[in-house]
Order: structure tokens, then C-alpha cells, then sequence
């Protein structure tokens, strides 16, 4: 909706299997739309600075992984 990430599985959330959740991450940073979307968090970013979701999803998704 925000243009800053991709649904790895639409009809599993949030029971996702590991190789779905990596080829969502994988897409996300190194797919065609991959710098549109690093553009994108990064307006976002600059436009609300004053929340710092992006620590506490980095870190839940690294304690998932993990």
C-alpha cells in the first residue's frame, strides 16, 4: 500500500514458512522494484522522522529469523 514492501503470503499470515518470508526480504532488496521501494521508505522516512518503527520491525523480523 505504501509502495515499501511486498505481502509474502496472502493467505498463510502470519504462519508463513521460512523460504516465503526469505523470498519476500530477497525481493524486497534485490528485485526489479527494489529501488523504487528504497526510494520510497526513504521519503517516508525523512517525511515522519519521528517514529522509529523501522528498530522495532528490523528487530522482530531479525528475533523470527534468528
Amino acid at each position: 500500500m505504501l509502495g515499501i514492501g511486498r505481502w509474502a503470503n496472502k493467505e498463510a499470515k502470519p504462519r508463513w514458512e521460512q523460504w516465503e518470508l526469505a523470498n519476500g526480504i530477497n525481493e524486497v532488496l534485490f528485485g526489479p522494484k527494489a529501488g523504487q521501494m528504497r526510494k520510497r521508505a526513504v521519503e517516508l522516512a525523512e517525511k515522519y522522522p519521528e517514529f522509529s518503527g523501522r528498530e522495532k520491525a528490523a528487530g522482530a523480523i531479525m528475533a523470527f529469523v534468528g
